[in-house]
């Protein structure tokens, strides 16, 4: 299974109530510093794959009765 998450953002609250969160966002644009127009890079987008095995027992069928 693959995939990946078109954006990713963590929020956490800073101060008291009604000052601005501090935000966390992975979706693949450029990323700046406080709505500056510098930018300081880009962040990709997050990405996972998982793999699994599935393994069956079967028990044998008993012979057959030949009578």
């Amino acid at each position: 299974m693959r995939g990946v998450y078109a954006q990713f953002v963590v929020t956490a609250r800073r101060g008291p109530a009604g000052s601005a969160d501090l935000r966390y966002v992975r979706d693949g644009d450029a990323v700046t510093l406080d709505d500056d127009a510098e930018r300081l890079g880009r962040s990709d987008r997050i990405s996972f794959e998982a793999q699994t095995t599935v393994v069956v027992a079967v028990p044998p069928t008993p012979p057959a009765s030949t009578t």
